[in-house]
């Protein structure tokens, strides 16, 4: 699956209104994504590219990704 990431780093950059991803994974296989969008509305009009991405790795999950939204973000370094 990291492999695969990697190699779509390209639609991941193009998704319009990401300010940032990232990506963190354990040794066991499970993992966590987190996205940074702009704004609500960015997030939201990224969901059919990022569900398409998710479609695309769906050979590696065990389970569907799950979603959840945090509407404050806060910046601890730089």
């Amino acid at each position: 699956m990291v492999a695969n990431v990697e190699g779509l780093k390209s639609q991941i950059k193009a998704i319009a209104g990401v300010v940032d991803i990232y990506n963190a994974w354990r040794p066991d296989g499970q993992g966590v994504t987190v996205a940074i969008y702009e704004s609500q509305a960015a997030a939201e009009a990224a969901s059919p590219h990022i569900q398409s991405i998710w479609g695309g790795l769906a050979q590696y999950l065990t389970g569907a990704p799950q979603t959840e939204v945090y509407e404050n973000v806060d910046r601890m370094t730089g």
